[in-house]
């Protein structure tokens, strides 16, 4: 439906009630729409135009836009943005006198997805010379048109960067059928001196830009997604391919100020700003003399592994160094100190006893790895109690620890220890380890002086864990000679807190002595056992059974310290027929 003001007839000409401005030869004022459409697609923009004749000062027009509705005593109803927005008006002199005087406007109109209420809209143009000529179009808002929308437009890239995948979003497609890409340079293919498009999809593809910078126009080229179901209808990523502005720079994220040399390696990590082909960096030690090692080098990491041995000054302070392979001017570094090695590192067996305020009881027994940077990678743990939590065996646990040294010299390690996964509840275990000094010859003829101050392998528990007072013993392990096969033989004397040893007086298989008092048997039992150990895992533990003479059997966890030394905890939940109790087996003699 179209509304006129005036007279109506197909070519809508107004005719003013008089000729403002106008000569003898000069006709009335009128306006002409020469754009008119019936509906506008949703989400489009249209160019409504319309021609004024007789405006002897080619003022122009003015557009207004409202919703075809009565309201407040009007024929119409004020628009919100629900009716869409006008922009972009524009007035052109076709012609100036001395008998004819005609000009073009025109507006853009982008119209709203979905239609208002109620779908009908008028557009009125009131000539800016004389606001009694107007003239109106009626027009409604269509279904929505397909849309293309490049989500993620490049605009700036340098030369040799990244690949970067564009995504199209295409809205009001029925048939998904998606779009396709084109690279271009003033609608010229232009790859792949302007780049290149690659592993294209319905809905994306890869830019990949030229390694050097191209000279013009390829240097700024233009990506086109095409809706395949609308051909007409299309997105622009319009490029500049240019060199970076911004300096590149160089940090390293973790430095360290000192390591301890045998211990692990450490990765170290590096961020590049500014780097826009990745590159990366270089690594370098220096000096390399006896600092250690860099290893598996990435463009933004590398391992560095400390020495065995601490090396004597000034190569006990080296820098690590990382340099821009872009710009090997720009670099980060730190320089750390190679610190001799904790004395408190490898693997450890250790044995504990404990009580409680309300007179339950608790032995355990396991061991752990101590890495000589505070940490405890891994470990296992056996823990026997007489109360509510009961027996928990073969936990693998993990923790830290701490060193000190005491008054004495002495060296103090807090231990911390945890179950990594926990069952039922959470088992751990706190403790002091503490070792005495000793002193090592510097070698044969060497004067009294001439020693070295080292800390002895075995240590003496104590400490509060919780509710638990501990004692105990902690030796560091040598397993490595550890065999089933090479115990087969051995006479082992058992020492249970309180301990009393009994020599053996059998041999073969597992010989051992057991103290009556302690082992929670009959006072009527002799103190005489065989064992049998099975096999024993990474950690050095093993599953120990006794058989007595009395037949009564008893099961222990045992951590091999040595070849001729166990770690030992009972493994049968406490009664009057066995005690709480933990230990150590000592080997007496082997006949093989």
């Amino acid at each position: 439906m179209r509304r006129f003001s005036g007279i109506f007839f197909v070519s809508a000409i107004l005719t003013s009630l008089c000729s403002c401005g106008g000569g003898s030869g000069v006709g009335p004022l009128s306006i002409t729409f020469t754009s008119s459409p019936v509906s506008v697609p949703g989400g489009t923009n249209f160019v409504f135009s319309v021609t004024t004749q007789n405006d002897t000062l080619n003022r122009g027009v003015n557009f207004t836009l409202a919703l075809d509705e009565p309201s407040n005593g009007d024929t119409t109803t004020p628009c919100t943005t629900a009716c869409g927005a006008l922009s972009g008006q524009t007035n052109t002199i076709t012609a100036n006198g001395p008998d004819i005087f005609t000009s073009t406007t025109t507006v853009n109109y982008a119209a709203p997805l979905l239609p208002p209420t109620p779908n009908s809209l008028i557009l009125t143009a009131t000539a800016n010379a004389n606001a009694s000529v107007t003239i109106t179009d009626t027009f409604a808002i269509g279904a929505p048109q397909v849309v293309v929308h490049i989500t993620n437009k490049i605009t700036n890239i340098a030369p040799g960067a990244p690949p970067v995948t564009l995504d199209a979003q295409v809205l009001f497609d029925t048939a998904n059928a998606g779009v396709t890409w084109t690279l271009a340079a003033q609608g010229a293919a232009c790859s792949p001196a302007c780049g290149t498009l690659s592993s294209a999809q319905p809905f994306s593809v890869i830019y990949t830009p030229p390694a050097t910078l191209p000279v013009a126009p390829n240097n700024t080229p233009t990506i086109t997604a095409t809706s395949v179901t609308t051909t007409t209808v299309s997105d622009f990523d319009d490029i500049r391919i240019q060199a970076s502005t911004q300096p590149i720079s160089v940090s390293i994220t973790n430095p360290f100020a000192q390591i301890n040399s045998g211990g692990v390696g450490v990765t170290i990590n590096a961020v590049v700003n500014n780097d826009v082909a990745g590159q990366g960096v270089t690594w370098s030690l220096n000096p390399s003399a006896q600092t250690g090692a860099l290893s598996a080098e990435q463009p933004l990491s590398v391992l560095y592994t400390p020495p065995n041995t601490a090396p004597q000054p000034p190569n006990n302070m080296p820098t690590i160094t990382a340099s821009s392979v872009a710009d090997p001017t720009k670099s980060d570094s730190f320089t750390f100190t190679i610190a001799p090695a904790d004395s408190f590192q490898g693997a450890y067996a250790f044995v504990i006893r404990g009580h409680d305020e309300s007179g339950n009881k608790m032995a355990a027994a396991g061991s752990l790895v101590a890495d000589g940077n505070g940490k405890i990678p891994a470990g296992e743990l056996d823990v026997n109690a007489s109360n509510e939590n009961g027996l928990e065996s073969m936990v693998a646990v993990a923790g830290n620890y701490e060193t000190q040294e005491a008054d004495d010299g002495s060296q103090n390690i807090r231990i911390a220890l945890e179950d990594v996964s926990p069952r039922n509840r959470s088992t751990g275990i706190k403790f002091n380890a503490a070792f005495p000094l000793s002193f090592s010859a510097a070698g044969s003829g060497a004067s009294a002086e001439s020693h070295s101050i080292l800390f002895a392998t075995t240590g003496k528990i104590t400490g509060q864990s919780g509710t638990w007072t501990l004692t105990g013993e902690i030796a560091r392990q040598d397993i490595t000679s550890v065999m089933i096969a090479n115990l087969g033989g051995s006479v082992f004397s058992l020492s249970l807190k309180p301990a009393t040893v009994f020599d053996p007086v059998e041999s073969g298989g597992f010989v051992f002595s057991i103290d009556r008092e302690s082992s929670g048997l009959p006072p009527s039992t002799v103190g005489i056992g065989k064992g049998s150990l099975g096999a024993i895992d990474a950690n050095g533990r093993s599953s120990l059974t006794l058989t007595f003479a009395n037949a009564a059997v008893g099961h222990y966890a045992a951590y091999a310290v040595s070849s001729a030394r166990l770690f030992l905890v009972a493994l049968d939940t406490a009664d009057a027929g066995h005690a709480t109790t933990s230990g150590e087996a000592v080997i007496q003699s082997s006949e093989r």
